[in-house]
């Protein structure tokens, strides 16, 4: 994974985009949350068809969230769930 601190200094919007798109899970994730409407962890990761690890998913999704991609919530079912929703940059 890229370091936060260049990304936020050194990359603008176009170069970020295409280092976001190179990586396999960001795109798939994104869809995940966007398209299929999944916000939990473990939804995300069990209805996946591309097979993302946990660990995978799990760094992932805390990039997602450094780069204000993602918005986090606690869910009200379960005080330890997290639900994840795009921001307006991730939807940008």
């Amino acid at each position: 994974m890229l370091n936060i601190n260049i990304v936020e200094k050194e990359m603008c919007p176009l170069g970020l985009a295409g280092y976001l798109l190179v990586d396999k899970w960001v795109p798939v994730i994104i869809r995940d949350i966007a398209l299929f409407d999944r916000r939990g962890f473990n939804e995300i990761l069990k209805n996946n068809r591309e097979g993302i690890s946990s660990a995978s998913l799990s760094s992932r999704l805390q990039y997602m969230v450094q780069l204000d991609l993602l918005n986090v919530q606690k869910s009200d079912d379960h005080a330890q769930k997290k639900l994840y929703f795009l921001s307006e940059a991730g939807i940008s």
